[in-house]
């Protein structure tokens, strides 16, 4: 099967803006410990969780004000229950100043990444910082009940649909998820349970690792919960590699996407509550504001293939990604790419032939969970400390979509 590639460059719509990426910076970075559905972040309101993380991220730049961050992006996919105006809610439950320019976008499971990209061109030539958000409570998804005028359109009762299914997973060009796409690519791909089974546990253990070690804690902001008789909680880990220890043989565990198939619960990341921020800002920024950049922009690539090749596209973004920057890919100290499910680090691996020790040096998606729009930003996150805990001084993250489109983001050491 041939990839379909847009060229943005040439649709008659789109007007080429020349982009300098080598003076845009991601100065600061962090996120909420990611929860299970209904967890402990299911019992905040989101816009809280989005005004906290604006306020951990002052706190830890004492040189940095409200004044200075020009505008607010979050990304977000499963809106319903947020209410009105989300954008404006976070904004005027944190510090930010009211009249700072704000937006929201849903560019399915590349979200995070866009954000970054729009971030970037959305930077004034002055001295200039965008706050790019990725939030997501799927604890509060709704499901759909279908109203009279779609029940007699299907002649009687039609079921009630589950909102997280049918608005993240629901892949159009198949008229099915994304676990029955991943099983389709497996097929082809010729990856075996044994191969899966034990990507799982080899990824799930450097999460754990990586936790117990502390190399979450500079990403992660503390999270309080107060009670109304005093007692107060306090989160500061995330929850769902914890669940891999109930299930110590994932090898016994059914298919879940085919009877036949090979994915199952735990080769497969669950969808949580969480989110991730990070500081974009340019040149000017950072030598007017005092800021302290870790990790220079220099390259960003988005494909749109068919679903069947969606991890040939994030291949493909990989490499144009890449080339923007002028780095070759062997010269690329690690990689983090989002663990949808266990087949796909496999495949993209084999697809751009990358050491496996290059690849999720502290684990991923599978054992930290997936709140959607917030995990292209949480790879963000991780490549930012692990330039000062595992070396290195180049990192691409990657994110492989579904619906065939993918995205992926060059990012040196400053």
């Amino acid at each position: 099967m041939s990839l379909i590639y847009i060229d943005k460059t040439k649709l008659p719509f789109s007007t080429p803006k020349k982009i300098i990426m080598s003076n845009m910076y991601v100065c600061e970075n962090l996120r909420t410990p990611f929860a299970s559905i209904g967890g402990f972040l299911s019992r905040i309101n989101p816009r809280l969780v989005g005004s906290l993380m604006i306020h951990r991220l002052l706190e830890k730049n004492p040189s940095l004000n409200e004044d200075m961050i020009d505008e607010l992006l979050i990304g977000n996919i499963l809106g319903s229950n947020l209410g009105a105006d989300f954008a404006t809610q976070v904004i005027r439950s944190s510090r930010l100043n009211d009249n700072i320019e704000r937006g929201m976008i849903n560019c399915g499971h590349i979200t995070g990444l866009k954000l970054v990209d729009y971030a970037v061109k959305s930077l004034t030539e002055g001295p200039s910082v965008i706050a790019a958000m990725g939030i997501e409570n799927i604890s509060s998804a709704p499901n759909y009940i279908a109203n009279d005028r779609v029940k007699a359109a299907f002649n009687g009762e039609v079921p009630t649909l589950n909102g997280v299914l049918r608005d993240a997973y629901y892949v159009d060009e198949i008229k099915n998820f994304a676990g029955q796409l991943a099983e389709n690519v497996i097929k082809k791909s010729k990856i075996s349970r044994e191969e899966i089974d034990n990507y799982v546990m080899e990824s799930v253990a450097k999460t754990k690792a990586a936790a117990e070690s502390g190399k979450f804690a500079n990403e992660i902001c503390r999270v309080k919960i107060d009670i109304k008789d005093g007692a107060d909680f306090v989160f500061t880990e995330d929850s769902e590699y914890k669940r891999y220890d109930q299930t110590p043989d994932i090898s016994s565990l059914d298919p879940s996407f085919k009877k036949d198939g090979v994915l199952t619960l735990a080769s497969s990341a669950r969808s949580a509550d969480g989110g991730s921020v990070a500081l974009i800002a340019n040149e000017k920024a950072v030598k007017e504001y005092g800021l302290k950049p870790t990790a220079k922009i220099s390259g960003y690539s988005e494909v749109y293939g068919k679903a069947g090749d969606y991890i040939k596209s994030g291949a493909k973004a990989t490499k144009n990604a890449l080339k923007q920057g002028g780095v070759k890919l062997s010269k690329v100290d690690f990689f983090e790419l989002h663990e949808d499910f266990a087949s796909t680090p496999l495949i993209f691996g084999k697809e751009l032939k990358i050491d496996r020790d290059k690849l999720n040096k502290n684990g991923g998606s599978l054992g930290v969970g997936n709140p959607i729009s917030s995990t292209g930003l949480r790879l963000v996150n991780s490549v930012c400390n692990q330039f000062d805990q595992n070396g290195g001084t180049k990192a691409v993250a990657t994110l492989c979509g579904p619906s065939g489109g993918s995205a992926a983001l060059l990012l040196e050491k400053v």
